[in-house]
């Protein structure tokens, strides 16, 4: 199957399902980036690891007994975009994807990232363009970002381990490229 505007790739997943190999090409590289990582299978057990692995730093960072001078990253707008909290919080995620060292595990914690950046956001999510919550809406905004990341993760692995059953032939692939 060839897909050349595959999106995040729900088409090269149910190739694969169906035992057809598939291309798929974007322009948009988080489309590409969520595409490769719905096609790329991960060990369970390796995944759980992790998993686990990030749900104890969570948890250490909310106690206070793991402390972290997050380097906020710096763009244009970042303060009207998001509260000081969840820049902090962010960041601190952030830096802990950097240092996964495996590629596959990092890009499954990007596309998690990815979602939770724009749930904790102060755009209003109900919007198709990019508006900002009013000033009620967001005295209101309290996000908690390590529980939203942490359901994503988990969401998103169930995903996974539903495509690793779903998916019996282990030489079928996926191919993303861009343009």
């Amino acid at each position: 199957l060839f897909d050349p505007y595959c999106g995040t790739g729900t088409s090269l997943v149910e190739a694969n399902i169906r035992g057809i190999d598939a291309i798929g090409t974007d322009i948009n590289p988080l489309a590409r980036l969520i595409a490769k990582t719905k096609t790329t299978i991960i060990s369970l057990k390796t995944l759980d690891l992790y998993l686990k692995d990030f749900n104890d730093f969570a948890f250490n960072i909310n106690l206070g007994v793991i402390k972290v001078n997050p380097i906020i990253p710096d763009f244009n707008n970042i303060d009207y975009w998001f509260k000081k909290e969840t820049q902090s919080t962010l960041a601190i995620i952030k830096k802990y994807i950097e240092d996964i060292d495996n590629i596959n595990i990092q890009n499954f914690f990007k596309v998690a990232f990815s979602e939770t950046i724009r749930e904790v956001s102060l755009t209003r999510n109900s919007e198709f363009k990019l508006y900002r919550m009013t000033k009620e809406q967001i005295e209101k905004f309290k996000p908690d970002v390590f529980p939203i990341m942490i359901s994503k993760l988990f969401r998103n692995r169930n995903g996974m381990e539903e495509y690793i059953h779903l998916k019996n032939k282990d030489n079928i692939k996926s191919l993303i490229y861009d343009f």
